[in-house]
């Protein structure tokens, strides 16, 4: 699951709710499948990593890429996994 929040008070609605979006496409799109930008997207190949390697693998591939690609700084973002396995990003602007 993800969720993203902007409390960057300078975006119009419509802005921040692009920005959301896009944020979104970017962590579920497999970094390599987009021709032309094969280096946009979230790097897949750590999903099987024990999680701790995971998040900070993850934080710093989304970090990375978000600024990179849409010029805004990350407030926070927050990785958790449930007892189940399934994980949680939730990211604020």
């Amino acid at each position: 699951m993800l969720e993203t929040e902007i409390t960057n008070s300078t975006m119009t609605e419509e802005a921040a709710a692009l920005l959301m979006e896009n944020i979104k496409f970017f962590i579920r799109t497999p970094k390599g499948s987009l021709p032309l930008m094969r280096g946009y997207g979230f790097d897949y190949s750590i999903i099987d990593e024990p999680f701790q390697i995971f998040r900070t693998k993850a934080t710093v591939d989304i970090v990375t890429g978000i600024r990179n690609y849409y010029g805004v700084t990350l407030n926070t973002i927050d990785i958790k996994a449930d007892e189940n396995g399934n994980i949680t990003i939730k990211i604020s602007i």
